[in-house]
């Protein structure tokens, strides 16, 4: 396929260079890349949230033969900017200037320029100069002073200097932070920080961040040095707070226990040392991954957790917004009647239901729940596991269970209400009594326009907190 050549177009091609209405897919190999043209005869489209889309028409193919039909080939842009060095720190007399070596790099995957802006704590003026040659020395010629790269192509940099200007009269010193912001998409931005201090006032500042703070164990947490010296830095000395420490310049911990922890860096030069303390900066929630402490039913679900009702799966996640099933019901329910995933004993040797054999991981609950009177099965004798539960059989279960005794013998004695308490739940319905009877136990409310939606699937979520409220179980 020697010979492919592309005419690049950015923007959208006229209809005439799309070609006819026909669908051309191609495979061509051009300077030792695979490029695979999946091409189609409408319009460019607009990429996800206005993203610029480049489109190459193909001249010629396979030793200039020519193509009656253009094809197209469109590629979303993604934005994305570099500062490096992210920090950095200088020290010099009053009334001199500071010059910082910077790179601003295009890491995105299309051509960009980059908005510089720049921010100063203590008030001493710095602008950003061009680097004229690129070397990294600052020239007193190098006096162009920049708000923006420029358009920058994908994989290169534009070399400058924050140039900062120490007042004469100047004491102890100023931060500078630079941030860089892309024009295509402003939302993708990077940012650095700049210390410039006189001379002899910087002092030895430990400084640092960690990412992810909070979470279930194991919790990983990489750290990031921030420090900021005077003179080369000859130890480190992290105390994670979980009586694990390390002398690694950015190390990366793992928190095994739930727990919040104080951590601390200790930096020592050859004439000084100083510690930077973080109190209660890293918090190991027990629980699940997938359901931090802000989650809506997050009480719920850890007093259900607290109680052996609720186990999660095996990878850490709880899966809140999966389905119940008729099984996973059986589970829940009997753990919460029988106190504990502890307690509930062993199923019949005879199974009750022909579908759930003794070989079924869920036999021992349906068997217990079904001892219980809480769970019948269906007219046709079987029981059904892997059907998803309803918010009308949910309330059946659930009402069976706490009432005494268990079954729906235990509701002969209840009345309930005679105005529905739900628009969607009519006397006539077939779970109206259970319904009524957990709204009255306030263990289900139903949703703000008054109704309860009965035929709506349960999840787990919404699951831990009917037997949350049912059982009276806290966190």
């Amino acid at each position: 396929m020697a010979g492919l050549h592309l005419a690049e177009r950015n923007g959208v091609p006229s209809h005439s260079e799309l070609g006819r209405s026909t669908a051309v897919a191609r495979t061509a190999l051009c300077a030792g890349v695979l490029l695979c043209l999946c091409l189609s005869s409408g319009p460019a489209r607009a990429g996800a949230t206005g993203a610029l889309i480049y489109n190459w028409a193909v001249a010629t193919y396979d030793g200039g033969i020519a193509v009656s039909d253009a094809a197209v080939v469109t590629v979303v842009q993604a934005a994305g900017v570099d500062i490096s060095p992210s920090s950095a720190q200088m020290v010099g007399d009053p009334g001199t200037e500071l010059a910082f070596p910077v790179h601003v790099s295009n890491t995105g995957n299309g051509p960009d320029a980059f908005a510089l802006a720049l921010a100063s704590k203590q008030g001493w003026s710095a602008e950003v100069v061009l680097d004229d040659n690129a070397d990294g020395i600052h020239q007193t010629s190098e006096t162009i002073v920049i708000s923006d790269t420029g358009t920058l192509d994908p994989g290169t940099a534009l070399a400058c200097f924050v140039l900062v200007h120490i007042p004469p009269a100047a004491q102890g010193s100023d931060s500078i932070a630079l941030t860089a912001t892309s024009v295509f998409n402003p939302t993708v931005a990077d940012a650095a920080a700049y210390v410039a201090a006189v001379t002899g006032t910087l002092l030895l500042d430990p400084d640092f961040s960690g990412s992810p703070i909070t979470g279930v164990p194991p919790l990983e947490v990489s750290f990031t040095n921030r420090t900021l010296s005077p003179e080369p830095v000859v130890s480190w000395l992290w105390d994670f707070g979980d009586g694990m420490t390390s002398a690694a310049y950015e190390p990366v911990h793992t928190y095994d226990s739930p727990g919040t922890y104080t951590v601390s860096l200790t930096a020592v030069t050859a004439t000084q040392s100083a510690t930077r303390t973080r109190t209660a900066y890293v918090t190991a929630y027990d629980g699940f991954r997938d359901v931090p402490p802000d989650h809506w039913a997050y009480d719920s679900i850890m007093a259900c957790y607290r109680a052996h009702i609720v186990a999660g799966y095996a990878d850490g996640y709880y899966r809140p917004e999966v389905t119940v099933s008729r099984a996973q019901m059986a589970v829940f329910i009997s753990r919460a009647v029988a106190g504990g995933e502890q307690n509930v004993p062993p199923g019949a040797a005879d199974p009750k239901f022909p579908d759930v054999e003794p070989d079924h991981w869920a036999y021992d609950y349906i068997e217990y729940a079904a001892l219980n009177l809480i769970v019948e099965g269906y007219a046709d004798g079987l029981y059904h596991p892997t059907w998803v539960i309803t918010r009308a059989q949910m309330a059946v279960f659930i009402a069976r269970s706490i009432v005494t005794p268990r079954g729906d013998e235990g509701l002969n004695s209840y009345v309930p209400p005679e105005v529905p308490s739900f628009s969607d739940v009519a006397t006539s319905y077939w779970s109206f009594k259970h319904i009524e009877y957990l709204a009255g136990k306030d263990v289900v409310k139903g949703y703000p326009d008054g109704m309860y939606r009965p035929t709506v699937t349960v999840t787990r979520d919404q699951m831990a907190v009917f037997i949350a409220r049912a059982f009276m179980l806290t966190f």
